[in-house]
């Protein structure tokens, strides 16, 4: 009798279809490319699936690792010139007052055409792929497994969940932040959560949790809402940016940024809960008291956003010590943890971290702020800062440049993350033949 290898599929919707690599979408990719070291080591078949129009289709691992944010990057440009456009149109155009609430519906109606319009793009992308493919549709045996990888709230999965009808469905969570703190997530992704949130809880038979932090408020939401019969586990994300070394070719615009400079780096999609309006308050302090410390941004432009993006390409300091890059890639990003002096890590909310650990792994200096999630992954390493206010986080720029270089720590690499991650997926799940 020919014995069959378990399966486990790895849901890569949201991060085939962005083409994004930042948070969620590098975490899926480091997994997804060691899809060979899992199937070696722990003797199953790895297969990405992506879930389309009710049904998950099996995808190589070569098309989501290649995917590009085509659409996404269109998507923040148009974003940002129709933002610019309405606050011109709402505030510097003189207005009768009686006209206003019309201008604003106009506008308004402008808005959710523009959104229905990258919906679409979106969604003929979709059907694209599949086509273009030939992706075959995933059949599953009675002993596979079906991980949600991905960002599961971003397209309705639980129709092609259903049609599968996994064994076990084991599910990631990245974090609570749309429940924690509403008024700092995008409305559209926070609606999408709470409504994807019910049905992944029921059809969620264990859930594993990027840290303990986001393990323990898990736990906690269940409790308090009575959710009963899950079981939840966690496991420590990796460091290293790639499992073969980067080679750093850097253009000469990214020379002279740091030619120079004292530069603390921020890295994260620039949005409220990463705090860069905190940041940018710290060193405007510091720079009115002479100092030459520079801050580079780096991060994708997210949502409420705008008034800091405006605030930060009209800064008198722009261009000479405030750097911003929204789009870098993994080469760019490693060649400027190479080159800064420090991290700055300002955020009052977040799943894990990945800038704190590749900063770790850089050995350069760390500042962030004073929260669970920090001290459980920076431990010693990072000088700490409360957010009660901005003269907190000079006073800690100011000891950690004096202080001597921080003793390198070894955190886990991708490989010994992934191995991790697959041991927690296939705990009970193996049997002896």
């Amino acid at each position: 009798m020919r014995f069959q290898l378990m399966t486990v599929y790895f849901d890569c919707t949201a991060t085939l279809f962005s083409g994004l690599n930042t948070g969620i979408q590098r975490v899926v990719r480091n997994v997804i490319k060691r899809q060979q070291m899992m199937e070696k080591e722990f003797q199953v078949r790895i297969v990405p699936v992506v879930g389309v129009m009710g049904t998950f289709y099996e995808v190589s691992a070569d098309v989501v690792l290649d995917a590009k944010p085509i659409t996404a990057s269109v998507g923040v440009r148009i974003r940002a010139a129709f933002d610019k456009m309405k606050r011109f149109i709402l505030q510097k155009l003189p207005w009768p007052e009686l006209l206003l609430p019309s201008i604003e519906l106009i506008l308004s109606s402008i808005e959710w055409v523009l959104k229905k319009i990258f919906w679409c793009i979106k969604f003929l992308r979709m059907i694209k792929t599949v086509h273009n493919e030939g992706m075959r549709k995933a059949i599953l045996n009675s002993e596979d497994r079906i991980v949600l990888l991905d960002a599961f709230w971003q397209f309705d999965l639980s129709k092609s969940l259903e049609k599968i009808n996994p064994k076990e469905t084991i599910t990631v969570m990245f974090d609570l932040v749309p429940i924690r703190y509403p008024d700092c997530v995008e409305e559209v992704n926070r609606n999408l959560f709470l409504k994807a949130l019910p049905w992944v809880l029921k059809a969620t038979n264990r859930f594993i949790c990027i840290s303990h932090d986001v393990k323990t408020q898990l736990v906690q939401y269940c409790q308090e809402n009575q959710i009963n019969g899950k079981k939840f586990d966690y496991f420590l994300l990796g460091s290293d940016f790639s499992p073969k070394k980067i080679e750093l070719k850097p253009s000469e615009e990214w020379v002279s940024i740091f030619k120079d400079r004292y530069i603390w780096l921020m890295v994260g999609t620039i949005e409220p809960r990463k705090n860069h309006i905190f940041a940018l308050d710290a060193f405007d302090l510091l720079w009115a008291k002479g100092k030459t410390d520079c801050l580079f941004i780096v991060g994708r432009i997210g949502w409420k956003c705008d008034e800091l993006i405006e605030r930060i390409l009209k800064h008198h300091e722009y261009g000479k010590k405030l750097f911003f890059k929204w789009d870098v890639t993994d080469e760019e990003l490693h060649f400027a943890y190479q080159q800064s002096a420090g991290l700055v890590f300002s955020s009052f909310a977040e799943g894990f971290g990945l800038p704190l650990v590749e900063a770790m792994e850089s050995q350069i200096k760390v500042v962030c702020s004073d929260i669970p999630i920090f001290r459980e992954v920076g431990g010693g390493y990072p000088t700490y800062f409360s957010l009660n206010s901005p003269v907190n986080l000079v006073h800690a720029l100011e000891k950690t440049r004096q202080a001597p270089q921080p003793e390198p720590v070894k955190w886990l690499s991708w490989d010994e993350s992934v191995r991790s991650f697959m041991g927690k997926i296939l705990k009970d799940s193996l049997k002896s033949f």
